[in-house]
């Protein structure tokens, strides 16, 4: 018994140690998987573009992304790493519109974006008012400007120099608007920050105005102009919400430029004292000019260029001072004394501007009782 069970073991073994091992089964080869970020598109009816993100599971080496379009109204479809972007263009009927477009990738599924357009809407869109300007009785340093608008609306005016306009808004002058919004704005948060809270409207409405009116730039405060120089006065209608209102109106002008005055001066200084100079001023027609008195040490390094560049100026502004301790006057008749000119200085120098002449008599204020013959030096 004992050998029988120790043979029928040795033929177990045997027969055991000839089966042969299984091999393992091949995996299957996973597929490509194209997952989208959206798969339906609402377009309205004046279209635009549009883009839609994408990701591929399992890639395949060399394979690319690509979409199938049969819509005519879907164009300009690109594809890069990670989105698909296409232009829908605006529908210009009156019933919406849809479309598929087919995103195909080698061995995966395709994948499908539903594209829906809205119907253009059968109300007319609303037209903006329109302004005229005019620009009349131009000087140097201001005009008059006429607003007309075709309809009830609060409007902005302005003036800006040719060159910056034409640097900013040639393209597109409603961009106007927007900057000046933002001009606005900047001044409302300005004035928050010092512990004011108005909104920019109110700084807009500050500059507002309304109906047919004529406006003289200088009283009125629209902008500080300079002589011989282009500009391009502007408005446009808008409301609280900073919505247009109308189109953007321009009109383009020119300051008048300096004209020499033909007007031939003389100064006679008629008395003096140690703190007071007469003299009398003799001019050849009405052309205003300018009286003044200045130091020497001012006056002398004075180039010829520059003086005559201020009396260019001097010949058509208002009256100015030109510092707190000089006299300055205007004369319009060809004869004028001014007596009893007060110089705290131990040596002034007189001078005065007709436009394109600057003749320089030169005098000393007494230093004691005595009477000196001025000297007269006329360059």
């Amino acid at each position: 018994m004992k050998k029988f069970f120790v043979l029928f073991t040795i033929i177990a073994l045997a027969l055991t140690s000839c089966d042969k091992p299984e091999e393992p089964k091949p995996q299957p080869e996973k597929r490509p998987i194209v997952a989208l970020d959206k798969q339906s598109i609402s377009v309205k009816a004046e279209g635009g573009s549009y883009s839609v993100g994408y990701a591929i599971e399992n890639a395949k080496e060399g394979a690319e992304l690509s979409v199938v379009n049969d819509a005519e109204w879907i164009v300009d479809i690109t594809v890069d790493a990670s989105n698909i972007t296409f232009v829908v263009e605006p529908n210009e009927l009156t019933e919406p519109r849809e479309a598929e477009l087919s995103v195909e990738y080698p061995e995966a599924d395709s994948r499908t974006i539903s594209v829906k357009q809205a119907a253009k809407s059968e109300e007319p869109e609303p037209t903006l008012a329109t302004i005229t300007l005019e620009v009349s009785n131009i000087e140097w340093n201001n005009a008059d400007i006429k607003v007309t608008p075709s309809e009830d609306i609060e409007y902005v005016l302005g003036i800006m120099s040719a060159e910056l306009f034409t640097e900013k808004y040639a393209e597109n002058s409603d961009a106007i608007i927007a900057d000046r919004i933002a001009e606005w704005e900047s001044t409302a948060k300005m004035y928050e920050d010092m512990g004011y809270d108005d909104p920019w409207q109110y700084y807009m409405q500050l500059e507002q105005r309304e109906g047919e009116n004529t406006y003289n730039i200088k009283d009125s405060d629209i902008a500080n102009l300079s002589w011989g120089s282009d500009y391009v006065a502007y408005s446009f209608g808008i409301d609280d919400e900073g919505n247009a209102t109308s189109t953007v109106a321009t009109a383009e002008f020119s300051t008048v430029g300096p004209v020499a005055s033909e007007n031939n001066i003389t100064i006679t200084i008629d008395e003096m004292t140690k703190s007071s100079v007469e003299f009398t001023v003799t001019a050849t027609n009405n052309d205003p000019y300018y009286v003044t008195l200045e130091t020497t040490d001012v006056w002398h390094p004075m180039p010829t260029r520059a003086m005559r560049s201020l009396f260019a100026t001097s010949c058509l502004s208002t009256t100015r001072r030109l510092s707190s301790a000089h006299l300055v006057a205007q004369r319009e008749s060809p004869t004028a004394t001014l007596a009893r000119i007060s110089t705290a200085s131990r040596a002034t120098r007189l001078w005065f501007g007709a436009s394109r002449m600057a003749l320089q008599p030169r005098f000393s204020t007494l230093r004691s009782s005595s009477l000196p013959t001025p000297l007269l030096t006329f360059r």
